[in-house]
């Protein structure tokens, strides 16, 4: 009974240690669950996809950028920054289906059924991306380094009422990527000078959600 009494008491702990840690993890998968979580995962396929195709050191996800807005200094998240031989690729991710109205100025609109939804043009809101990507490598010294502002969408069958260079699916942004690496304008010294610059805004120095601006 000695013997029995402490295994006892042992494995009803072990059974409270688990449930309480299967509790947590639940409550993180609710608190992820819903449009937040949907576009967390697109931005992750994205940037995984680009990892996969470039080096790793090479691309970013979520990077924080200052900017200077009525007197306050703000911060920008990026989903995506690639840095190739051709230059640097600011990639702006959309998980949206269906039919894609993308005029070239003003609000886009998702159709997708019977559903009619209306969201910022994406190229105009990663412009401000393009500008502090450059404004962080200026910081350092750097300059010259083509920025470029592409907006991806991960759903396979979205369709886009207008085409656009910049804009494409995750596997066609995959090709612009290899392809731009392999028309190098960068050598091996600038890569590494600007992978350096962009590490300085990494998630790990993420600004509280108050002072975020898109």
């Amino acid at each position: 009974m000695k013997v029995v009494l402490p295994l006892f008491i042992i494995v009803i702990v072990g059974l409270a240690a688990y449930l309480i840690q299967k509790a947590i993890r639940s409550s993180k998968e609710t608190e992820l669950s819903g449009p937040e979580a949907y576009g967390q995962e697109c931005e992750r396929l994205v940037y995984g996809l680009m990892r996969s195709n470039l080096p790793s050191k090479s691309v970013f996800q979520n990077l924080y950028f200052p900017v200077a807005k009525d007197g306050r200094t703000l911060w920008t998240e990026t989903d995506t920054v690639c840095v190739t031989r051709g230059g640097v690729i600011a990639v702006e991710v959309k998980g949206a289906k269906g039919v894609i109205e993308d005029p070239p100025e003003g609000d886009w609109t998702q159709r997708y059924g019977e559903k009619v939804l209306s969201f910022h043009n994406p190229y105009e809101q990663n412009k401000g991306h393009v500008i502090a990507v450059k404004k962080a490598l200026a910081r350092d010294g750097i300059s010259g380094v083509p920025v470029y502002n592409v907006v991806v969408f991960t759903d396979r069958n979205a369709r886009f009422t207008n085409k656009y260079p910049w804009l494409m699916h995750a596997e066609k942004a995959v090709d612009f990527a290899t392809l731009l690496d392999d028309k190098p304008v960068l050598d091996k010294k600038m890569i590494k000078a600007v992978r350096e610059a962009l590490s300085d805004y990494t998630e790990r120095r993420a600004p509280t959600a108050a002072m975020q601006y898109r």
